[in-house]
């Protein structure tokens, strides 16, 4: 099938994106119990299940690199770096700024030391994310690689050999992780940004001439919503370095080696939206989807806690349905139109919903019920889509108007 329609792929990443952050919010509605949407009711059993939020960031990190490669493609240098910083401020800080004055203004007792830390995104490795929004410990990593990308630019660094280095600087480090300290937020960075510089590779990749079939996409989303229950990295790492678990600031090691179990993942997912040429596509596709096989024999099995264990009845019906379309009949999918629309206020709605989920903790009325409590997720939903689309759409066009000295708009909405 031939491509008519560049903005195609465009909308499906704004969709991938829009479906990341709903993965991301749903995700924190059920594992946050110290902010509990309902103070009296949890779903439990099989409606328990916790969304992909984790793997979720992984995918924003590589969407990160793979959107600077578009909308920077020529080299930083001179007033070109300027304008490039200027840009990163003006999409990034307004609403970060926003999400810092939400999650102070329900606190009894502020820490203004943690605010200024906050205030020049130092708040991973030099003082504690907020209690209240810990989503926004990913705008420190985020941070941290645009400024990386100006030096890669500004030197001509192609992205294969920034590749190259960190995988071999990430697997010296675990085969030595016993031997040699090496501090969590490091190798974080470096995972992290491996994942990022990757995204921009992506996106000097050459197009396909024709588009990739549409029921593979559809099967990764289904195969995205299990990984997290049948990563078959994380054993591995939980046996390999557990001397290393003990008394670790959470943030330090949020990102660690089993997060590459989804790199695969997420390189064969973008290179889908984009549709861009890869070389031994079905192998990578295949591998990426035997890769959960392991775990998930095992914990239908050997083990079977698939069977005991309700949470998990979502995530293996999701592996099996997501083989199961992989392999049938060719169907059309297309991202929904509402993922789109979300996609294009999903920063804004990843960085405010976690304090207004600590809100909706205040107040007890209406509470303590399967009704109440999917009342009480209409409402949430519906009061951080309503505060994203005003950041989004109504205050940060006016910033951008007001700072902005250039008259040319910026022509992707990163």
């Amino acid at each position: 099938m031939e491509i008519n329609n560049q903005k195609t792929f465009e909308r499906t990443l704004e969709g991938l994106r829009g479906l990341a952050a709903l993965f991301v919010i749903l995700y924190h509605v059920i594992v946050l119990d110290r902010f509990p949407l309902d103070p009296a009711f949890k779903p439990s059993g099989i409606w328990g299940y916790s969304a992909p939020g984790h793997s979720s960031v992984l995918v924003f990190f590589m969407l990160s690199g793979l959107v600077i490669g578009i909308s920077t493609k020529d080299q930083l240098k001179g007033p070109k770096i300027s304008t490039y910083v200027k840009k990163r401020f003006i999409r990034i800080y307004p609403i970060y700024l926003f999400a810092i004055l939400l999650s102070i203004f329900f606190v009894s007792k502020i820490d203004w030391e943690q605010v200024r830390y906050h205030l020049f995104f130092l708040h991973v490795p030099f003082k504690a994310v907020f209690n209240n929004n810990g989503s926004l410990w990913s705008l420190n990593y985020e941070i941290f690689y645009y400024t990386l990308f100006i030096g890669f630019s500004y030197f001509k660094i192609e992205a294969k050999w920034i590749i190259s280095l960190l995988v071999f600087f990430i697997s010296l480090s675990f085969l030595f992780a016993k031997s040699i300290f090496l501090h969590d937020l490091i190798l974080g960075y470096s995972i992290g940004l491996l994942f990022w510089i990757i995204g921009y590779y992506i996106s000097q990749m050459e197009r396909k001439d024709e588009t990739y079939p549409s029921n593979h996409l559809l099967a990764l989303i289904f195969l995205w919503m299990s990984l997290e229950f049948f990563n078959t990295f994380s054993p591995i790492y939980a046996s390999y370095l557990e001397d290393f678990k003990k008394n670790v600031y959470l943030f330090f090691r949020i990102v660690n080696y089993s997060d590459l179990f989804f790199l695969p993942f997420c390189f064969i997912l973008l290179v889908i939206a984009c549709n861009k040429n890869v070389k031994y596509y079905k192998y990578l596709l295949i591998l990426v989807f035997i890769l959960p096989l392991p775990v998930f024999i095992h914990k239908t099995f050997v083990n079977p806690i698939v069977f005991t264990n309700r949470a998990f009845f979502f995530p293996s019906l999701f592996y099996v349905l997501s083989i199961i379309i992989l392999f049938g009949k060719q169907i059309k999918f297309k991202v929904p139109e509402f993922l789109n629309w979300f996609g294009g206020i999903s920063y804004a709605a990843y960085a405010i919903h976690v304090p207004i989920l600590a809100l909706f903790k205040e107040f007890d009325i209406l509470s303590g019920s399967l009704l109440t409590y999917i009342i009480r997720l209409i409402l949430f939903l519906s009061l951080v889509l309503g505060i994203s689309y005003v950041l989004e759409k109504k205050m940060q066009p006016y910033v951008k108007r007001l700072l902005m000295r250039s008259s040319d708009s910026l022509k992707y909405n990163v």
